[in-house]
C-alpha cells in the first residue's frame, strides 16, 4: 500500500506501533475514524518499534485520529502510541489539537456516526441533546484520578481482544486502557472486558450508543459505567 505525498493536514505520521505490526492492521487501527486512503509502514533495523504513514481523505478524519490515539497504551501499558501531523520538509511535528473532546462532541457536523464493527452498515445516531452532568456519587464511584471513568463490557466473542475494545470505543475519546478478559489455557475471551475512558462526555456517549447495539457476530453488546471501587479499574 503507497503512502500519499506528505504535505497536507491528511497525513499521520505513527510511531511506538508493535514491532511486528503490518500494513493491513495500520489500515484496520485507523479506519474508525473516517476514510482511509492509504498506509504504509515504515521499518527501521536501529528502532524497536514500528512506525507507519497514515492518510486520510480529510484533515476533520485525520484529527480524529490525532486526538483519539496519540498517547494512549493500547498495546504496552508503558509505551504510548505517537500520532502526529506528518510534513512535506523536516522531521514529522505535533500540531495542537483542534478539540480534546473526543470526535463526537460536535454533533451538528458528525450527523450520524459509523463505526465497522457494528452490524448493518454500523450507522448509529448521535443527536441527543447535551450530556447531563455526572452526579456527585457518580463521580465518587465511577471517577479514578488515574483512569478516569470506568466502563464495563460484556456479551463479547470468544475472538474478541483488546484491540477488538479499542476500535470500538476509541470513535468517542481518548482512551487510558482497555482489557479483554481472557482464558488462560485457552487465550480466548470469556465474553467480558474493560475500558477506562479520560472524559465523561466521551464515556457516556459511549455506553448510550454502543449499549444493546448488534455487532457483526450478531451479539449484543452490554455497555455500562462500572464502580472502581469494586476492583474493576484493570
Amino acid at each position: 500500500m503507497d503512502d500519499g505525498a506528505p504535505g497536507d493536514e491528511t497525513n499521520l505520521y505513527v510511531s511506538k506501533l508493535p514491532l511486528n505490526f503490518n500494513e493491513y492492521q495500520l489500515m484496520d487501527f485507523f479506519s474508525p475514524f473516517g476514510e482511509v486512503l492509504s498506509v504504509r509502514i515504515l521499518r527501521d533495523a536501529g528502532r524497536p518499534d514500528t512506525c507507519g504513514l497514515v492518510k486520510y481523505s480529510d484533515r476533520a478524519s485525520a484529527e480524529r485520529a490525532l486526538n483519539s490515539i496519540n498517547g494512549s497504551c493500547v498495546f504496552d501499558p508503558g509505551n504510548p502510541i505517537q500520532v502526529k501531523f506528518a510534513l512535506k520538509s523536516g522531521p514529522p511535528v505535533t500540531r495542537s489539537p483542534v478539540s480534546s473532546n473526543g470526535p463526537i462532541r460536535n454533533r451538528s457536523s458528525q450527523g450520524n456516526r459509523y463505526n465497522p464493527m457494528v452490524a448493518g452498515g454500523g450507522r448509529v445516531s448521535a443527536d441527543s441533546g447535551p450530556v447531563p452532568n455526572p452526579s456527585p456519587d457518580m463521580v465518587d464511584n465511577c471517577f479514578h484520578p488515574t483512569h478516569g471513568w470506568g466502563l464495563y463490557v460484556c456479551n463479547l466473542d470468544e475472538h474478541d481482544s483488546d484491540l477488538t475494545l479499542y476500535k470500538l470505543f476509541s470513535p468517542f475519546g481518548p482512551i487510558t486502557s482497555v482489557r479483554a478478559m481472557l482464558d488462560v489455557p485457552t487465550q480466548k475471551c470469556r465474553g467480558y472486558g474493560f475500558v477506562n475512558m479520560a472524559k465523561y462526555d466521551g464515556a457516556y456517549e459511549a455506553v448510550r450508543l454502543l449499549h444493546g447495539l448488534e455487532l457483526a457476530t450478531g451479539r449484543v453488546l452490554n455497555v455500562s459505567f462500572k464502580s472502581h471501587k469494586r476492583g474493576e479499574f484493570r
